[in-house]
């Protein structure tokens, strides 16, 4: 696992790696001097996988409680899970296997309040070779703390040779609240005293440099 801090981002934000004493699993505390998406966090996590099947198709290796730890601060987990769940790619025929290796990297994320960022059957992964259907297998879940501020999730960016597509993730601070809005003039010249739209004025959130964004290439 490796990840690539842009040169722009690291000038605004510290990201520190963490390393969970499994394989396969890549964990970035990103910190900021300023609160971070309009909350009193300074921080937030994300943890990259790329889980395999072992001998035991059953069994990955990475286990679901490594991904899905109860946190109580902001976190993203993204990455290969391969994996196949009727709640990521309702249209595929499932087997028995394919249903109880997944599920429980499911049932850990909602017991753990995670929620599935993607919409559900858009195919991340397309066989170069063979007859094999283009599948969901690189998922992205977040805790509820963060996830009011994931703006897009998008498989949009140009290949790159793998069978597996490019994603970006944009995280973004919440809008400041416009100001109480003036009330309209009436006919006369005169305000409306009874105008049903005036907005109460609130002070606006914490100044946030960029937009963050993350992305992920499955090799």
């Amino acid at each position: 696992m490796a990840a690539y801090p842009h040169m722009s981002f690291l000038s605004n934000y510290t990201v520190l790696p963490r390393f969970k004493g499994v394989d396969d699993v890549l964990g970035l505390d990103v910190s900021s001097h300023e609160p971070l998406f309009g909350t009193n966090f300074h921080s937030f996590r994300v943890i990259n996988t790329y889980s395999t099947n072992t001998v035991d198709h059953r069994v990955h290796s990475v286990q679901p409680h490594v991904l899905f730890p109860d946190l109580g601060f902001p976190l993203l987990v993204v990455g290969d899970l391969n994996i196949h769940n009727p709640l990521s790619d309702p249209l595929r025929s499932f087997s028995p296997r394919d249903i109880s290796s997944s599920a429980p990297y499911f049932e850990q994320a909602a017991k753990a309040g995670f929620a599935l960022l993607k919409a559900p059957g858009e195919y991340t992964r397309f066989p170069l070779v063979g007859n094999a259907r283009p599948s969901v297998i690189a998922l992205a879940f977040a805790k509820p703390l963060l996830l009011p501020f994931v703006k897009s999730w998008e498989a949009a960016l140009p290949s790159t040779g793998s069978d597996h597509i490019p994603i970006t993730i944009t995280l973004t601070p919440p809008l400041p609240k416009p100001e109480a809005s003036k009330s309209k003039m009436g006919r006369h010249g005169l305000g409306n005293p009874h105008s049903g739209n005036q907005d109460l004025q609130c002070p606006p959130g914490p100044h946030m440099p960029h937009d963050v964004k993350t992305g992920r290439t499955a090799v």
